[in-house]
């Protein structure tokens, strides 16, 4: 195979593009989630905007729908760019001064930008995970768990399909635990259900099996600190697992603490000062992979339910 590089320079313009498009990605996304929340909230019961609501609703829906074509065509554009640049270079690993487009100098984990900074690389990470949910078997469409053990064992260095922890699920039983009025009785139950569906222990032993340790830690009832907790998980390169409300995360809906989906956190954006503007997660039941979430969005559809957490660190530039 021809090997072909460019100089270090040209590598870091196509970056630097690359990176410029990404902030204008997610500086939208988040003022668009901002101006929507606004808006309701101005039409609170003690300031009602009345009759206008309605229209000065329309029109703020119309303005969103522009943005995020706006949006979208940034995105596209992202990709073509890292298409071409993946088609022209191929650096040689031990060729002195290597440069590889990108990849993070791991003597830090933070991408710097203009205005935040970025946790590892969010997209580039996103080539290597699962991208949506059902794709092994027909009658395994609820697997969200399933893909996201999958996703932690990527991020850890494992490749692994979403049909292998489909195998292994479907066949093997765990003892489970029912707590009832006349005491806990032990129960044999399949690792996931028949359409796939999981639990938390379901997740911590599937994990367990691939050699990957875990806990539950319960997420802080506090709003800014349960932001700060994932946060600190995620810094620190271990894999995290949120119980959500898909309601609620996919469409705004009000949040009944019914836990029926989870997602894996590959990342967060936060600001010099170390505000947290949001996080990345892998979200397989929207298929579209990892996707940029503002910090009210997460916070809105957590669950009093815990999170699976490795204990130990599995992202490479943390272990």
């Amino acid at each position: 195979m021809t090997k072909y590089a460019i100089s270090k320079e040209g590598a870091e313009a196509l970056e630097n593009l690359s990176n410029k498009l990404e902030q204008n990605v997610n500086i939208v996304s988040v003022l668009s989630t901002a101006l929507g929340l606004k808006v309701r909230k101005i039409n609170g019961p003690n300031n009602s905007l009345g009759i206008y609501y309605e229209e000065i609703e329309s029109l703020v829906a119309q303005n969103l729908k522009v943005i995020q074509n706006n949006n979208d065509n940034l995105v596209r554009i992202r990709k073509k760019i890292h298409k071409q640049a993946e088609m022209i270079v191929e650096l040689v690993h031990d060729w002195e001064g290597e440069y590889v487009i990108g990849r993070n100098n791991r003597q830090s984990n933070w991408k710097q930008t203009a205005y935040y900074l970025i946790y590892d690389s969010p997209n580039e990470t996103n080539k290597f995970l699962l991208q949506s949910q059902g794709n092994a078997y027909p009658d395994y469409q609820d697997t969200c768990g399933l893909c996201a053990c999958a996703n932690i064992l990527r991020l850890a260095g494992l490749d692994i399909s979403e049909k292998e922890v489909i195998d292994y699920a479907s066949k093997t039983k765990m003892i489970i635990y029912i707590k009832t009025w006349f005491g806990t009785f032990k129960w044999k139950s399949f690792i996931c259900g028949k359409h796939g569906a999981t639990g938390g222990e379901s997740i911590r032993k599937i994990l367990e099996h691939y050699g990957i340790d875990s806990e539950f830690v319960n997420i802080d009832s506090e709003e800014d600190n349960c932001l700060q907790q994932i946060a600190h998980y995620v810094e620190d390169g271990k894999g995290v697992i949120l119980p959500v409300n898909s309601n609620t995360l996919w469409y705004g809906k009000p949040n009944d603490d019914n836990p029926d989906h989870v997602v894996v956190v590959t990342s967060m954006m936060k600001t010099y000062e170390g505000a947290i503007l949001g996080f990345y997660i892998c979200d397989t039941g929207r298929g579209e992979g990892t996707r940029f979430c503002s910090a009210d969005e997460i916070r809105a559809s957590l669950t009093k339910h815990p999170m699976n957490v490795t204990t130990k660190p599995i992202r490479e530039g943390n272990r």
